[in-house]
């Protein structure tokens, strides 16, 4: 099938009139070759394209999961303040991705881990 397709909008971070604000669109597919979701960019949606995938594989009693995901981000930003957006870009998406994992481990566990955080 072709898989659903989500629009994720993220708050700008990063010190003003330079905050960051990130928005895509990809397509989730469950993953043919092994346990997991797999997800594509949508191109010429937003300001970013995301991609990437987890599995699931067993690991003695419990499970291990993977993730990989490529973000590449275009800014409509002066060349000397991109130096200065590219940490906060790193680190808003690292946090976004813990947070995923979390709510992957909720999940897995039995709880609701379509629950945010913040």
């Amino acid at each position: 099938g072709q898989g659903d397709a989500w629009r994720w909008v993220l708050e700008a971070h990063g010190p003003p009139p330079y905050a960051v604000k990130m928005a895509y669109v990809v397509r989730y597919q469950p993953d043919a070759d092994a346990p997991g979701v797999r997800w594509t960019p949508i191109e010429g949606r937003g300001n970013a394209q995301v991609q990437g995938h987890w599995t699931i594989q067993n690991q003695g009693a419990g499970s291990r999961v993977t993730l990989q995901n490529d973000l590449l981000i275009f800014l409509d930003i002066p060349r000397l303040v991109r130096r200065l957006a590219g940490p906060i870009v790193t680190k808003r998406n690292r946090a976004l991705l813990d947070e995923y994992l979390c709510n992957l481990e909720t999940t897995f566990n039995g709880g609701d881990g379509r629950l945010r955080r913040s």
